[in-house]
C-alpha cells in the first residue's frame, strides 16, 4: 500500500493545527501574573501590610486590650498572615495566648500558644469582618475588626540595603516599619510587623 504525498501533507497539516489549538487553550487557561496586593487593617489608625509572595512570610501581630478580670488563658494578641494566592490574598488568623511582653523575633511569637481562628480569601477592594474573634473573647471596640485587600503600596523611604533582606515593610499612620528577616518591629500604636521564613 502506497501513501500519496497529498495524504502525508494533509496529515501533517492537521497535526500542526491541532498543536496550535492545544497551545492556544493552554495559554488561555494560565492566569496572567497577578498584581501584588496587601491588606489594610482598620484600627484607630490604618495598618497596612503587603501580602507575602515567595519564600518569606509576613506576619502582623496586634495586641489585644486586656479585659477586666481576664484570666491567664485569655487571648493576649492576634496574628494575621497575609499571602498572595493567585490574584487574591489569603489571610490566616490566629489567637495567641501567653506573655506578649519583650517579644522581638518571629520565633518568640511562635512560642506562644496559637489557636487557628479562620482563613479568609479576598480580592482587591473586598473587606473582611473578623467576627469569629468574638468567639475567643477578643473585642477591639464595638464593631468587629476588619481588613480590606488593597493594591500593594510603594513605601518610601526605606533603608538603603533593606531590599537585600527579602522582607516587606508595613506602615501605620505614615510610619514605615521594616523588620529584618526572622525579627519583628513595632509599628507605632498599630502592632508589630514580622518577617519570617
Amino acid at each position: 500500500m502506497k501513501i500519496s504525498k497529498r495524504t502525508i501533507l494533509i496529515a501533517i497539516g492537521v497535526l500542526l493545527i491541532s498543536v496550535l489549538v492545544a497551545a492556544a487553550y493552554a495559554r488561555k487557561g494560565r492566569a496572567p501574573n497577578a498584581s501584588p496586593l496587601g491588606i489594610e487593617i482598620a484600627l484607630s489608625k490604618p495598618f497596612y501590610v503587603p501580602a507575602a509572595n515567595g519564600g518569606k512570610t509576613t506576619m502582623v501581630v496586634i495586641r489585644v486590650p486586656a479585659a477586666d478580670g481576664a484570666s491567664q488563658a485569655a487571648v493576649s494578641a492576634i496574628k494575621l498572615e497575609p499571602k498572595m494566592e493567585g490574584d487574591k490574598v489569603k489571610v490566616s488568623l490566629f489567637a495567641l495566648v501567653g506573655d506578649a511582653n519583650n517579644i522581638k523575633t518571629c520565633h518568640d511569637w511562635d512560642a506562644l500558644k496559637s489557636t487557628p481562628v479562620g482563613t479568609y480569601v479576598a480580592g482587591v477592594d473586598e473587606e473582611v469582618s473578623l467576627v469569629k474573634l468574638r468567639d475567643f473573647g477578643v473585642s477591639m471596640g464595638k464593631d468587629p475588626l476588619t481588613f480590606r485587600v488593597v493594591p500593594r503600596r510603594v513605601l518610601s523611604p526605606t533603608p538603603q540595603d533593606f531590599e537585600l533582606t527579602g522582607c516587606d515593610c508595613g506602615s501605620c499612620a505614615g510610619l514605615i516599619c521594616c523588620p529584618n528577616a526572622g525579627y519583628c518591629i513595632g509599628c507605632g500604636s498599630c502592632g508589630s510587623v514580622c518577617c519570617g521564613g
